[in-house]
């Protein structure tokens, strides 16, 4: 719908004449409940029953319940998606202390299987800080078990000849 200027008002006035007072007072109280005028109320309605054949046609009104609708849901999962990360984030920190339980446990017999992150790093890195190697491997520096396990790690590493400890971090020497 092409809105264009018109000379006068006059030229986009019509007149609708209501059987009733009463229907006139109806008309207005349902323009009130919607928070609009009684012109932008009819015109609305109008064109509603008009565009009601279309397919394709959605009144506003039905669009704002719609999108109510959908920012409701979207509300519920993103609470749901928060929820899901906090336990996702918790259970990945249990499978980090479980896979390095054997490098804190002394009297461990048996393979150890190092951390494929920390092996990854040095390979893209000849040297890393022992603070990147940290974010590199994912561990949380707070966790003080997960960092004693890693430690652990680069001393039998270091041990072997892998790895060499420096004043700054740590050089793959393989």
């Amino acid at each position: 719908m092409v809105l264009k200027k018109t000379k006068t008002i006059k030229e986009r006035l019509i007149y609708v004449y209501l059987p009733s007072e009463n229907m006139v007072e109806n008309w207005k109280r349902f323009a009130d409940k919607a928070g609009t005028s009684l012109s932008k109320f009819v015109i609305e309605y109008v064109e509603n029953g008009i565009h009601k054949e279309e397919n394709d046609y959605v009144p506003r009104v039905e669009l704002s319940k719609q999108v109510k609708q959908l920012e409701g849901e979207n509300d519920t999962l993103r609470k749901e998606n928060k929820n899901l990360n906090i336990v996702i984030d918790k259970l990945q920190e249990d499978l980090q202390i479980y896979r390095l339980q054997p490098f804190l446990n002394e009297q461990f017999e048996g393979m150890r299987k190092y951390e494929k992150n920390l092996t990854d790093a040095f390979k893209k890195k000849s040297f890393i800080k022992t603070d990147e190697l940290l974010h590199e491997t994912g561990i949380n520096p707070r966790n003080s078990e997960a960092v004693k396990a890693i430690l652990k790690q680069l001393d039998n590493l270091e041990q072997y000849g892998v790895i060499k400890r420096t004043h700054e971090g740590w050089r793959w020497m393989v």
